[in-house]
């Protein structure tokens, strides 16, 4: 790696090790965070008195990393009061399936934060469970399961472009529906920029809108220009792209689709460099791909993404490939700088279980074993998940030609890199310390949440415990597979 991202293995460590203090009974986990937090009240008049000089001075113009370190200081829960009109507000929650924002004031408070913003759009967030708590329910929607609460996208600039809370245009906070210890997520974000693989920063947040009870939310930082803008200073405004993958002969229009930053019609966006990838991808060989890739990849960089995301056994993440022509929840950064691409983790929400549902031997939900990617296997044929007949199929990402020359040239590098892992971030103690620190700042937020239930959420963190004990076991027998060529 060559440290182009603001994010580096030597910061994340200093935290990680004050959290493994704390939860031994050692410093403040967060008083290093606080501290450079230098109270977000007085950042330009985004202070009590709110309103327009709380938008102009919450980070307008400013340099966004500075400012945004605010909303995820990791010691401070942000209460986010949203404000709406009643009959709006009735109207999100049974058509917000339509994806489309609703005006509401907002009031961010906790720790030195004090802002107020007359006017920012909501919405929910998330597309499977969009579909699933309408679609699966008649089109109406439901509040059953994880339908209960569902995820939100706060967009400060909906209304005023000028606007935004702290630097920041957008603001993701997630429900954790799926997540019964509401540590899953934050866990795996930590995980990936620990080991020097930059994704977005995450801070536990609490939802209140028009003075309903609070929620339990995890707030995420949004991938987009202002996240570019903040892990690459030098050369932010390259072009990102999402859910796009490396193949030959890939269509402008095809590539343009997956841009989410230079994208208007008056930029020019160009989708060549991304071409040339996908057609170097599919003209190497195992001799050749290595020197092939040195331009358009950090190789060191993607093995070290490749390691964490095994060890988390993130089955909903790029190794998934619902589709011939992708797979799913990441994004590729093109550094001007350097003229590579970065892939940046995304949607972590489904990680950390104790088994594989696609590639575990024998507690799996697929009909039959989806190799992993260190396999190439001897059918590509798409293999059905979760439903016996059903339409979701997986197929093998030993089929697709950059993992499986990434596999066949760098397994040891891989797994190198996986044992240095089992000695940082992913060591047992490590986690284990997280979980106690964590789960210890939310728990009186639990209690507060109308949604959950304080003693089911402490049962499911003390197993967690468990759970963590065996995915650090499992991640040590991947590494000891091999690349491995079905005959």
């Amino acid at each position: 790696m060559d440290g182009r991202r603001r994010t580096t293995l030597a910061s994340v460590w200093a935290l990680a090790s004050t959290l493994w203090l704390a939860a031994c009974g050692g410093s403040d986990p967060g008083g290093a965070a606080a501290a450079s937090s230098g109270g977000a009240g007085g950042l330009g008049g985004a202070d009590a008195a709110g309103g327009a000089a709380a938008t102009a001075g919450a980070g307008a113009g400013a340099v966004p990393c500075e400012l945004s370190d605010a909303v995820f200081a990791p010691d401070t829960i942000l209460e986010y009061r949203v404000t709406m009109d009643p009959a709006l507000y009735e109207d999100l929650k049974a058509n917000g399936n339509d994806e489309v924002y609703r005006t509401a004031a907002l009031q961010v408070r906790g720790g030195d934060v004090s802002v107020d913003l007359d006017a920012v759009g909501v919405r929910y967030k998330g597309d499977y469970s969009l579909n699933h708590c309408w679609d699966d329910y008649g089109g109406v929607r439901s509040y059953s399961g994880e339908c209960k609460k569902l995820s939100l996208k706060l967009k400060f600039n909906e209304l005023d472009p000028e606007a935004r809370l702290f630097g920041l245009k957008r603001l993701n906070l997630n429900s954790m529906s799926y997540d019964d210890t509401k540590l899953r997520e934050r866990l795996s974000y930590a995980l990936f920029n620990d080991f020097g693989v930059g994704t977005a920063r995450t801070a536990y947040a609490k939802l209140i809108i028009n003075d309903e009870p609070p929620l339990l939310m995890l707030a995420v930082e949004a991938i987009d220009g202002r996240y570019t803008a903040c892990q690459y200073p030098e050369a932010g405004d390259g072009d990102l792209y999402k859910e796009l993958w490396p193949r030959p002969g890939m269509a402008e229009a095809t590539v343009l689709e997956a841009l989410r930053t230079n994208d208007d019609s008056d930029e020019d966006p160009d989708a060549g460099a991304f071409i040339a990838f996908g057609d170097a991808v599919g003209a190497a060989t195992e001799d050749t791909f290595v020197d092939a890739m040195a331009g358009f990849i950090d190789r060191e960089e993607v093995l070290r993404y490749m390691a964490v995301d095994r060890a988390i056994k993130n089955w909903d993440g790029f190794t998934a490939f619902y589709w011939a022509e992708r797979s799913h929840n990441f994004y590729w950064y093109h550094d001007e700088a350097s003229g590579r691409f970065d892939l940046i983790p995304w949607d972590l929400d489904q990680t950390l279980w104790d088994y594989d549902p696609y590639m575990d031997a024998t507690n799996r939900h697929a009909e039959r074993q989806v190799p992993n990617w260190n396999v190439k296997p001897l059918s590509c044929d798409p293999i059905t998940v979760w439903e016996s007949g059903g339409e979701v199929t997986v197929i093998p990402s030993g089929c697709d030609p950059f993992f499986n020359l990434l596999a066949a040239t760098g397994w040891d590098e891989c797994a190198a890199l996986g044992a240095e892992l089992l000695e940082g971030p992913f060591a047992f103690e490590a986690m284990d310390a997280r979980v106690t620190a964590w789960a210890a700042q939310i728990a009186a937020a639990v209690d507060e949440d109308p949604v959950l239930n304080l003693s089911a959420w402490e049962s499911q963190v003390e197993y967690l415990h468990g759970v963590l004990q065996k995915d650090v076991e499992d991640f040590r027998a991947h590494l000891a597979e091999g690349y491995v060529v079905e005959e």
